[in-house]
């Protein structure tokens, strides 16, 4: 048998060629592609180098500066030792004032900044000195009630704003000992403390279905007084889904024992509400 041995063509590549035609060529070839790797290596000059190091050396000139004392302090550690910087706001003086709610109450405040979201002290973010509304403390007479979850709802109160006797605005370094949340302030809102016997009404009525009562008792005797108030709120809306309805019970009991002061109070509240564009106006449905 005689076997025939074929020869293939070895073609070395050395450029692109342009041409409509260039694939044609390389049909029964065998196409050898090679590189040349090329290093380049900079060698800086030495009497430049030289030069440069004699220049940063001429450039820097030395100073012998007087010797600085500075004095401080540790900050005190006792809570009496702290400095603090109370506001303190008479709500009897706001009477003649067009505030309706407690959130317009210290919006007078120059420290705060309040966001209200709804009218009727829906719900609102709280301010002091540009902080967040995470950093602020909402206290009910000296009882913190921040919420523990979110800052959107620690102005939660069941109290109206007629039901209140002062407001004390606490902010500066002092405010640490009250615990994380005061990082920038802490709002007291203190309730009407009665010296005898009281009874309270208040009703209100406006437009898109707003209804406003409330009513407050305060017993006193001896050493032990009494404060009550029950209230509801509710509205139909301005526009969708802004409807609220709001219930609220509080309690709180003081009793004087010699140079001590013996404080109790409890609270409740049930809120329901529409929160169109309250966050965001891409779910204009939100409902809590």
């Amino acid at each position: 048998m005689n076997t025939k041995l074929h020869s293939t063509k070895v073609f070395n590549f050395r450029h692109w060629t342009r041409k409509s035609y260039a694939v044609f060529q390389s049909l029964k070839l065998q196409i050898r592609i090679a590189t040349i790797a090329v290093g380049i290596i900079l060698v800086p000059s030495l009497q430049e180098a030289v030069a440069q190091k004699k220049l940063r050396h001429e450039s820097l000139e030395e100073y012998d500066l007087d010797t600085m004392e500075v004095l401080g302090e540790l900050t005190p550690q006792l809570a009496k030792e702290l400095s603090r910087n109370v506001q303190i706001v008479s709500v009897p003086a706001q009477s003649n004032l067009p505030i309706p709610n407690l959130q317009s109450s210290i919006n007078s405040i120059s420290q705060i900044d309040i966001r209200q979201r709804g009218p009727n002290d829906i719900q609102s973010d709280v301010s002091i000195n540009a902080s967040s509304f995470d950093q602020v403390q909402i206290l009910l007479n000296g009882f913190d009630m921040t919420d523990p979850q979110t800052g959107h709802h620690s102005f939660n109160l069941p109290i109206t704003f007629n039901q209140l006797q002062q407001i004390q605005l606490l902010s500066g370094s002092g405010t640490r000992m009250l615990g994380v949340n005061s990082f920038a302030g802490t709002i007291n809102f203190v309730t009407k403390k009665p010296k005898k016997n009281t009874l309270e009404l208040d009703a209100n009525a406006g437009q898109f279905g707003l209804i406003d009562v409330g009513a407050s008792l305060g017993l006193h005797k001896n050493n032990l007084s009494n404060f009550v108030s029950v209230n509801r709120t509710s509205s139909s809306g301005y526009i969708s889904n802004t409807d609220f309805i709001k219930y609220s019970l509080f309690y709180n009991g003081s009793l004087k024992i010699k140079h001590s002061n013996l404080e109790w109070q409890l609270a409740y509240m049930d809120k329901a509400f529409g929160a169109n564009d309250f966050y965001t106006p891409k779910y204009p449905n939100q409902f809590e």
